[in-house]
């Protein structure tokens, strides 16, 4: 099998470049899609490599634009000479209703099949902090093999902050693998409660992504990466909940402390393991949360200290893997970590929950693998 891979791999590189590649598929709505734009982008890399694809935001190069027919078909044709600096393709459209839809490509074969671009009207609501939407296509059954669905939510501020962000699917230990470090995937609901909301305002936005197997799309040959999609609908969001950690001090990052002052600003914290937070005045703190922070380590630890040096408490925080793949966010390039190896990064929107119980006067966080950078944190009575 891998003797056919290295033949196939490397007869492409000595084709014809002037061979004629195509790429196929079709848009869907449950609106008329006659005429539908849909474009052609390239991400040209001058140092090609072969990493995974779709963790670019955006593909600034416009390459060809063409139109959907009355069934929603399109296609595109490019000369392989085209493909040569190209590290990707992205196949992309924005429909009426505001929603968009795209799929990353690159062209391995003759002929291309891309997954359907659908026109994902998601009617997100909130009920009791609980995010409520309509999926792209029916709930998959998580059990058994066969759709892939993973959705995310981003909280995005007036000033183009990103206050919270969380996916629905994601890896969780697998007690009961043979081998120890095994995962599996579990899914939760999206949550956007006071807590995630905290004081800020801005705008709640859905994106998805999908991998249907029975879509005619092998990776390996075709390019052709899961669609992805954001859905038309927004919520406006305003909170009202002001931490108690607004505005105190963190001696051990920096005066006065940038993970304090509600402005969502990416700071390096330089792989510190820890960091603390003494309250005005002592009290019972219910919660912890960390936006944007990118740690070392899955855990993270709280420790909860008395006016008098005593322990409050210490709970641990778990910080979640996504789906690996769903959206580029399975880590960052490697860093080099506390013990002098190389670890890879793992960016984190956590709440901790607390229940001490009794006052405290100081709040600190351990990072066992290091901190790398951080936006906000916030302690909540």
């Amino acid at each position: 099998m891998w003797r056919f891979v290295v033949l196939t791999l490397a007869c492409a590189a000595c084709t014809n470049p002037d061979d004629i590649l195509a790429a196929h598929g079709s848009v869907s709505s449950v609106d008329p899609v006659d005429g539908q734009v849909v474009r052609l982008l390239l991400h040209i890399d001058e140092h090609p490599t072969w990493f995974l694809v779709g963790e670019l935001d955006s593909l600034p190069t416009p390459l060809k634009e063409t139109r959907a027919d009355a069934e929603g078909k399109f296609g595109f044709e490019v000369f392989r000479v085209e493909t040569r600096r190209a590290r990707w393709f992205r196949v992309e459209t924005t429909f009426p209703s505001g929603s968009d839809a795209w799929s990353d490509l690159d062209f391995y074969g003759p002929e291309t099949r891309l997954p359907p671009l659908l026109d994902w009207r998601a009617a997100p609501s909130l009920d009791g902090g609980v995010l409520h939407f309509d999926p792209p296509v029916p709930w998959p059954d998580e059990l058994t093999p066969g759709v892939e669905l993973t959705h995310r939510e981003q909280l995005v501020t007036s000033d183009g902050g990103l206050a919270w962000q969380a996916e629905d699917r994601f890896q969780v230990p697998d007690e009961s693998a043979e081998y120890p470090g095994s995962y599996q995937l579990a899914r939760e609901p999206l949550v956007m409660d006071e807590l995630r909301l905290e004081d800020f305002e801005g705008t709640l936005s859905l994106s998805a992504y999908l991998l249907d197997p029975n879509q005619d799309a092998a990776f390996l040959f075709s390019g052709v990466l899961p669609s992805r999609m954001r859905a038309a609908e927004r919520l406006a969001l305003r909170g009202t909940r002001v931490p108690l950690s607004r505005g105190l001090e963190c001696p051990e990052l920096a005066t006065p402390c940038p993970l304090t002052d509600g402005a969502l600003t990416e700071v390096d914290a330089g792989m510190i393991d820890a960091v603390s937070f003494k309250l005005a005045t002592p009290a019972v703190v219910s919660a912890v949360v960390l936006r944007g922070a990118w740690v070392g380590d899955d855990l993270i630890r709280v420790v909860l200290a008395q006016d008098d040096g005593g322990i409050g408490g210490a709970f641990t925080g778990t910080v979640r893997n996504g789906d690996l793949g769903a959206f580029g966010s399975g880590g960052s390039p490697q860093m080099r970590l506390q013990d002098g190896g190389w670890g890879q990064l793992k960016l984190t929107y956590l709440v901790i929950p607390l229940d001490a119980g009794t006052p405290t006067s100081r709040v600190t966080l351990e990072f066992p693998g290091g901190l790398a950078r951080i936006q906000e944190v916030s302690v909540f009575e």
